[in-house]
């Protein structure tokens, strides 16, 4: 099966898509996402792929990455999910990453596009997909007690995390802790844990929406040997702009 990248790339080579074509017609990113990336690119209307090309074209590569992983950021993040797949008949919830990881290679292999036709874009290369989680990461936390704590899992500082001592989770807008980071990291956790209300943070509609809805702006974490791990909650998400 092509991945989201070889589908895009795929459809600039076949004409299918182009510079006019609407946002929502590239694969992964829906209408929530192109409302997020709206957001973003401060624009009323709806966006095509060249909005996108023209806004981001001579700004900085690491300027240009933070746009997208604040505006790609799911609206469940951190949360557990019902989902049930083939490979996975045991396990039917999911701890949802707080980058949305479709839509993030979809935009990537956008602007990959328009830097291979433009010499004057400004922004570099970008890792062509965020990376890869270990399979703990996805199920453990959502085990709520010890009992189905088992298998890949163990039960931790009262928390089902990763057996595994090297297993991998899902990143974060920064400075927003990651869903594992080193113990050793512990005040740089602790301080960054909190999304605080800004006037920018009040100024975003899904960021006020989640403080309406009574999302905690915390991020609490459990220790794991040298590991610390995020427990699963409804977390507010930060807002659009720093």
């Amino acid at each position: 099966m092509a991945t989201v990248r070889e589908r895009v790339i795929r459809n600039f080579r076949n004409g299918s898509l182009g510079r006019d074509s609407q946002l929502t017609s590239v694969t992964a990113i829906g209408p929530y996402l192109e409302k997020r990336l709206r957001g973003s690119l401060n624009q009323d209307d709806a966006l095509t792929v060249g909005d996108l090309w023209s806004y981001t074209r001579l700004k900085s590569t690491a300027r240009v990455l933070q746009l997208l992983l604040r505006a790609l950021q799911n609206a469940r993040g951190n949360q557990c999910v019902s989902k049930r797949t083939v490979t996975e008949r045991d396990k039917n919830t999911y701890h949802v990453g707080d980058i949305n990881q479709a839509g993030y290679e979809a935009c990537v292999a956008l602007l990959d596009v328009a830097r291979n036709r433009d010499a004057t874009v400004r922004y570099g290369a970008f890792p062509r997909r965020l990376a890869t989680r270990s399979y703990g990461s996805k199920h453990c936390g959502c085990h709520r007690s010890e009992s189905d704590c088992i298998g890949r899992c163990v039960w931790s500082d009262g928390l089902c995390v990763p057996r595994a001592s090297n297993a991998r989770g899902f990143s974060s807008v920064s400075p927003t802790p990651s869903q594992v980071e080193p113990f050793s990291e512990l005040a740089r956790v602790r301080r960054n844990s909190t999304t605080r209300r800004t006037t920018s943070l009040l100024r975003d509609r899904d960021s006020l929406q989640d403080l309406i809805n009574g999302h905690d702006p915390r991020i609490r974490y459990a220790r794991r040997a040298s590991k610390l791990w995020r427990h699963p909650s409804r977390r507010v998400r930060s807002s659009l702009t720093s």
